[in-house]
């Protein structure tokens, strides 16, 4: 079968009763896509995903993501979603030197890196709660409360 490659800008925004999304094939997410799916559950990103545009998770309950480059690790960090899980360890090594991430004021970040060097990576965390799992080479951390 064939599946859509793209969700388009605003696509369901302000959908608030939107609970589920399988996005098999899609490689790119627009600005606002998601925006005030506030009821949507825990929504898992595909690997697959090249492409995330700005404010594409603003209230929605929970999002992990397993980035594939920087954009999208940036996006995601900065999509407002109320819960990020972003695990970067998928980036390839000579694009992820020098990542810098910065999450707005949600209530909860986590990044993971499953053990592998990350040389230059900086993050700067307004969230409430901001976790670093397993990342080396931390450079510099801006974050209210760390574990």
């Amino acid at each position: 079968g064939h599946h859509i490659t793209e969700i388009p800008d605003n696509a369901f925004e302000g959908c608030s009763s939107l609970k589920y999304v399988v996005c098999p094939g899609v490689t790119k997410i627009g600005n606002d896509a998601f925006s005030g799916c506030t009821s949507l559950n825990k929504f898992t990103l595909p690997t697959e995903i090249s492409s995330v545009g700005t404010n594409a998770f603003v209230g929605v309950p929970e999002i992990n993501v397993t980035a594939s480059n920087v954009s999208v690790a940036q996006a995601i960090a900065a999509s407002d979603a109320d819960k990020i899980v972003l695990d970067i360890s998928e980036i390839p090594a000579d694009k992820v030197e020098n990542l810098s991430l910065e999450v707005g004021e949600i209530p909860y970040f986590e990044v993971q890196g499953r053990d592998k060097q990350y040389k230059n990576f900086s993050l700067k965390s307004d969230a409430t709660k901001t976790v670093i799992k397993n990342v080396l080479d931390l450079l510099k951390i801006d974050a209210p409360e760390q574990m």
